[in-house]
């Protein structure tokens, strides 16, 4: 395949086409260069702010170091599981029952009327602990095992395992080492000289851990030592001992005299109670108190029925007599023996004219109302003759008197009434009489009563002392018989055991404790060396710290591909920011006439060497050409290092130092580039000298122009960017600028540098795009965390 033919072909249309884009450039938007100057920007580095995203990729991003980390705190801890002193556990269990020899005897509480004398299951226990945590019982543990041996932490020779080399050699190192430091702190006075003995009992009492679990009756006792012989001889040691001093302290000393003697004493005391009250009942010569109340109520009650009887009798006397009185005051002290009548004619006239007045009424009656005048008139007649009758026939009478019979019959019964009223009266007052003594002998047997109900209480109070002191007695008796025998609410549930497995140190804790710090250590390495970074290594760190929009980010590749076509553009990721820079640039479809402009001069600007700014230039080249259809030249303007024309140049063509230089023409420079529809012109400078390959900005600008006219889009690889360099200044001048950074190797402060000189020279900087980025995070897992690069 002949590569020239095509490419003849194309400068030929270019050329056709020169005039008119040049006319074009000349009505189009005015250039960058001619852009008035403002005020300059100038872009400072700020502290680096970790992102959740940040944070999630540290362990992907440091995991060399994570994993060095972790391995070197592994070897440390084996190092120290090595020299780590091994400690021995022996655990001894103790069962306690609450029962008759768990009674507390206190004299002092026994005094008293009420005596609380058993104990809780609670108070038990926590008496146990205190005894078996007391310094009394470690005191005896060290004088039967010995202060040497409990220092030492060995047994003396038994036939038992004895200590390795190492662990002789370990002990004797600290031992030195304690000697010597001991002698410093007593030669200061820091530390007071203390004896073995003292030494010893601090160490048991160190060594001791006393347990007893809720709601049970069981107390567990733990001894560490350097050997299991030791840490058993402890913990049995310190059980037995307890053994014996729970039989001492549950017996309260002479509790069982003290309860003879005030069995005793209460016994007299009762005795003595019983004689008194025997003593006043005889005195009043009481047999009993109820019969005695009993007779008295009945003569009380005798007395009360004859007194309402006799109160009865003289209120009906006095009634008598009032209506004695009353009948007599109505009958005359004279009656008429006798009575003559005498005959009178006018007497018998007026008689017959009564009667003939009543008959006329009596007709008149029948004929008139009440209220006639007639029968009214007649009536007043009647009357007035009836009272002159009467007049009439009390003067025609002769009558003889003699003493009424009643009223002398009257004054008997009065005389008799009388009589029985003052007898009443005197009843009355006898009844009285009596009854107040009733009354008073009632009183005084209350008060009998009361005096021998308190002597009954106090003999009931006396008796109850009696039968408390006789049971306190009886159970202070019980005791004695139980610590006679030693019997004790005590038991062994599990003997001290021996143990050869070392308590510490704990391998797997210590273990995961070593993997634990190495990770977290290294995850703090990381976390430290990332904020402490002075590179750009993510999309995220570009934009926090440049402040610009990134366009992208290309994942690290092993190697640039040879072939630009369009299985090239298959690499999703610079395909993609590719696009998003051509559709910055405004750049419009080849096939749409309508919407055709000026061509457009993109600059790939490296911040530093190795950033891959020349595949990016050849990547945005072949974008150009396939996904928009446009017709794209790529231009290597790196000085300082043209991998592009290594790669694709032809040493046989002119290049664009020949183009600045003025010797030829665009189309003379032109050549294809692979099998694709991109032309290419090469920076291999022809047959010129290496010297003379370098140009000012204002030339290679101009040829970039004469490039423009034959072309829709212009994409030129710019030298690194080395603070303001000629780069950076051309870069200012063209239509836009993509500046590629190279993710974990670019200097955030140079990148800065280099973006403000191009914001400060007027450069339209259509993004940042971050290459070469690390994927350290597995697909999977990024797509499930939603972790971007």
């Amino acid at each position: 395949m002949n590569p020239s033919a095509p490419v003849e072909e194309m400068t030929d249309s270019l050329s056709v086409e020169a005039d008119k884009k040049s006319s074009a450039k000349n009505n189009a938007e005015p250039s960058t260069a001619s852009r008035p100057a403002t005020g300059r920007a100038v872009r400072r580095r700020r502290p680096l702010e970790l992102s959740l995203n940040s944070l999630l990729q540290l362990p992907f991003v440091y995991l060399r170091l994570i994993a060095t980390s972790v391995i070197v705190a592994g070897l440390l801890t084996w190092v120290a599981l090595l020299i780590w002193p091994r400690t021995y556990q022996s655990e001894a269990k103790i069962l306690i029952l609450v029962g008759r020899e768990s009674v507390s005897l206190d004299p002092t509480v026994t005094t008293s009327q009420t005596l609380l004398l058993q104990k809780t299951q609670e108070e038990e226990i926590n008496s146990a602990l205190d005894i078996l945590t007391s310094r009394s019982v470690a005191e005896k543990v060290v004088e039967k095992i010995g202060a040497a041996a409990i220092l030492d932490g060995y047994l003396p020779s038994s036939g038992g395992a004895e200590p390795s080399s190492f662990e002789v050699f370990f002990d004797n190192t600290k031992a030195v080492a304690r000697g010597a430091l001991d002698k410093v702190l007593l030669t200061s006075g820091l530390r007071d000289p203390l004896s073995d003995h003292e030494l010893a009992v601090m160490k048991v009492l160190g060594a001791l851990e006393i347990e007893a679990p809720k709601k049970s009756t069981t107390i567990t006792i733990h001894a560490e030592s350097k050997s299991p012989g030791m840490a058993q001889a402890i913990a049995q040691t310190v059980m037995d001992t307890f053994m014996e001093q729970h039989l001492l302290v549950t017996k309260t000393k002479g509790s069982r005299q003290f309860f003879t003697t005030q069995k005793e004493g209460a016994e007299k005391g009762l005795h003595d109670l019983l004689n008194s009250k025997s003593q006043y009942m005889t005195e009043r010569k009481i047999v009993s108190v109820e019969a005695n109340r009993t007779m008295l109520k009945d003569q009380l009650s005798a007395i009360d029925r004859d007194l309402i009887v006799a109160i009865g009798e003289l209120t009906q006397t006095k009634a008598e007599i009032e209506g004695l009185i009353k009948g007599k005051d109505g009958l005359a002290s004279e009656i008429v023996a006798s009575k003559l009548e005498a005959s009178d004619n006018t007497w018998s006239g007026m008689r017959q004219r009564v009667y003939e007045l009543e008959l006329l009424e009596q007709s008149q009656t029948a004929i008139y109302t009440n209220a006639h005048p007639t029968l009214m008139k007649t009536r007043e007649q009647l009357d007035g003759a009836r009272e002159i009758l009467a007049k009439l026939d009390s003067e025609r009478m002769d009558e003889s008197t003699t003493p009424n019979p009643v009223v002398l019959q009257i004054e008997e019964q009065l005389q008799l009434r009388l009589a029985k009223l003052e007898g009443l009266k005197s009843i009355i007052e006898e009844k009285k009489s009596q009854k107040a003594t009733v009354e008073a002998q009632i009183e005084e047997l209350l008060e009998v009563e009361v005096q021998l109900t308190r002597m009954d209480n106090e003999i009931a109070v006396a008796s109850n002392k009696l039968r408390q002191v006789s049971e306190k007695e009886n159970e202070a008796l019980v005791i004695d018989d139980l610590l006679a025998e030693r019997i004790t609410n005590v038991s062994v549930f599990q003997p001290a055991s021996f143990v050869e497995r070392a308590l510490k140190p704990n391998k797997p804790l210590l273990a995961a404790a070593g993997i634990m710090l190495g990770l977290f250590g290294g995850i703090g390495l990381a976390f430290l060396k990332e904020i402490s970074a002075k590179t750009i290594r993510s999309v995220e760190q570009a934009e926090e710290v440049l402040r610009t929009e990134v366009v992208g980010a290309v994942a690290k590749r092993k190697s640039v591909p040879i072939k630009i076509d369009h299985r090239v553009l298959m690499e999703n990721d610079l395909r993609r920011a590719c696009g998003a820079v051509l559709t910055k640039a405004n750049v419009s479809d080849g096939d749409n006439e309508e919407s055709k402009t000026a061509s457009c001069v993109i600059g790939v600007l490296a911040v530093s060497r190795g950033a891959g700014g020349s595949t990016v230039a050849l990547s945005l080249a072949a974008t150009a050409a396939y996904d928009f259809g446009l017709k794209t030249i790529l231009v290597d303007g790196n000085e300082n290092n043209s991998e592009l024309t290594k790669v694709w140049g032809k040493n046989q063509l002119p290049g664009l130092v020949e183009l600045v230089q003025g010797d030829v023409s665009v189309a003379d420079c032109l050549q294809g580039l692979g099998d694709s529809d991109v032309l290419f012109i090469a920076n291999n400078g022809g047959e010129k000298k290496q010297g003379q390959s370098r140009s000012g900005w204002k030339a290679k600008y101009s040829a970039l122009a004469q490039v423009a006219n034959v072309a829709e889009v212009v994409i030129v690889d710019l030298s690194t960017a080395e603070s303001l360099s000629q780069a950076v200044v051309l870069a200012g001048k063209l239509d836009g600028v993509v500046l590629v950074v190279e993710s974990g190797k670019t200097d955030s402060q140079q990148a800065m540098d280099v973006l403000n000189g191009l914001t400060n020279g007027q450069a339209k900087v259509y993004g940042v795009l971050v290459n070469k980025v690390k994927n350290a995070v597995p697909t999977w897992l990024a797509n499930l965390l939603g972790i971007r690069s």
